[in-house]
């Protein structure tokens, strides 16, 4: 497959997880965002981890809040990352869950003045939004790179985090799509490398 009809398959693919996550009712949407983080909590990488790199929700995207009030509640550290010029993700822990305002993309960031810096390598588990997944760990984000950029040199485990509509046969993917370790979805935790 040529690059260009790789990338004409990605864009079909986001066009139709938009449609797809648009039609989702908001109260199924908090329902699944629940039962996904359920099944986080349940990967023994997170339990074990000191330090979660979590993510603020867009609307109408799955919302790992309740993972990161259960790693603060479990003692363990919960950063998020702050867009920067040029699409770079630079991650803070903020001092505490309010200090945190919308950034360039209308996502909710920390505050660098409220705000700790972390180096990428002191993360023990990623939870990785994405529009599209599929079982072999394939990820399809919203096509800007800024979490492939990041991953690619992260040790941590890359937990994917989705709604049940979000897991689809197969994901495009080329030399710079980084996968998936494991993928967290409503009553059900799939697991790709085996020492999760």
């Amino acid at each position: 497959m040529t690059s260009d009809s790789l990338q004409a398959e990605k864009a079909a693919l986001r066009r139709q997880m938009r449609q797809r996550l648009r039609a989702l009712p908001p109260e199924q949407a908090r329902a699944e965002s629940w039962q996904a983080c359920l099944s986080l909590l349940g990967l023994t990488a997170f339990q074990e981890a000191a330090c979660i790199l979590a993510y603020m929700a867009l609307p109408g995207e799955c919302d790992p809040a309740l993972a990161g009030e259960a790693a603060r509640s479990m003692g363990k550290t919960v950063a998020f990352p702050r867009c920067e010029e040029g699409g770079e993700l630079r991650l803070w822990v903020p001092s505490c869950p309010e200090d945190l305002q919308p950034g360039r993309y209308g996502i909710w960031e920390p505050i660098p003045a409220k705000s700790r810096p972390l180096q990428p390598q002191l993360v023990d588990v990623v939870i990785v939004p994405g529009l599209a997944f599929d079982e072999a760990g394939g990820r399809l984000g919203r096509g800007a790179g800024c979490y492939d950029r990041l991953l690619k040199g992260m040790e941590a485990t890359k937990a994917g985090f989705a709604f049940s509509c979000q897991l689809v046969p197969q994901v495009p993917v080329q030399g710079q799509d980084v996968g998936m370790d494991a993928l967290a979805m409503p009553g059900k935790l799939l697991k790709y490398a085996t020492e999760l």
